[in-house]
């Protein structure tokens, strides 16, 4: 992986956050061989401390809920799993479609 790559991966992070991340480091996972379908994506939770999307620095949840087209799958192995959406996008307002 590039640094460059790494860069972009802080920048998103950062407009997601609202800050900087303390540290970024490169994690090796191999590209999934075949994707399955598990079902629609409805929704998402989760805590963050961020300052954007609404946040204000505190420990709160945050749910997003998905678009009619977006799909949770998971790879070969079952061990990592994927919403696929057309128009999903993490930015400053947190996760979008």
């Amino acid at each position: 992986m590039s640094r460059a790559a790494i860069q972009r991966a802080e920048r998103i992070r950062a407009a997601f956050q609202g800050e900087a991340p303390d540290s970024a480091r490169e994690v090796r996972k191999p590209a999934p061989l075949v994707l399955v379908m598990l079902g629609r994506a409805v929704a998402i939770e989760y805590e963050s401390d961020k300052l954007n999307g609404g946040g204000d620095g505190t420990k709160a949840t945050y749910r997003h809920e998905f678009a009619a087209g977006d799909v949770l799958a998971t790879d070969q192995d079952g061990r990592t799993l994927y919403v696929i959406g057309p128009r999903l996008r993490v930015n400053s307002r947190g996760i979008v479609d």
